[in-house]
């Protein structure tokens, strides 16, 4: 009996949700990055990375202007520098440019506040918790190939940030819309192992776009 009314109201919400607005929207962003270490000491000639971050979002309105973000995305971190080679007495005699790099899931959980009405202006902010997935450097040998080394090994396993964002959803009809923001991704955990090294973190700023579907 109880399951004949529990299925008996799942039924009834069904039936009405077309008559309300759909708490739940799902979909796919891409993220435009520019990613820079910062640290103590850090040495000079140290470039940045501009990365595309892909990966899935969900939100849940709480109230008409309050909703929950998360998901579930693709992070690379790193830059470019040079490596220079000396000889017994130290003296510099070549260099080549040393790319770095750090691959994460990342899991985004955030606040929004946004405006009412079909056109939405948002402000969000969160926190960015991440999971390595991979750790390399990449030296050109002299044969013209690229030495890929894994770095995993001295890498931390996890990394956790702050994340800001504020941007524009406009509607594209059928439930879809597109949504469109500015990102400050912060790191806030160093991306080395030991606490002997140099605390590097880094800092990603640049623009996402989402396609969102209402359920």
């Amino acid at each position: 009996m109880k399951s004949f009314l529990l299925f008996g109201v799942l039924l009834a919400q069904v039936a009405i949700l077309p008559a309300q607005e759909s708490r739940v929207r799902i979909g796919l962003e891409a993220v435009a990055l520019r990613t820079m270490p910062f640290a103590k000491d850090l040495p000079e000639g140290i470039s940045p990375l501009l990365v595309v971050a892909p990966g899935y979002r969900v939100e849940y309105a709480l109230t008409p202007i309050l909703s929950l973000k998360g998901g579930l995305a693709y992070e690379r971190k790193g830059f470019s520098g040079n490596l220079v080679y000396t000889d017994i007495y130290g003296v510099p005699v070549d260099s080549v440019e040393l790319r770095t790099r750090w691959d994460c899931l990342v899991l985004p959980l955030s606040i929004s506040a946004s405006s009412s009405g079909p056109v939405r202006v948002h402000a969000d902010l969160g926190v960015l918790p991440g999971i390595l997935v991979r750790a390399t450097n990449e030296i050109p040998t002299t044969d013209l190939r690229v030495e890929s080394v894994d770095t995993r090994e001295a890498s931390a396993p996890f990394s956790f940030g702050l994340t800001f964002s504020g941007g524009v959803s406009l509607p594209l009809g059928d439930g879809l819309a597109l949504d469109l923001s500015i990102q400050d991704h912060l790191g806030l955990t160093g991306v080395y192992r030991s606490e002997s090294s140099w605390r590097m973190r880094f800092h990603s700023l640049g623009m996402g776009a989402s396609l969102l579907l209402s359920l």
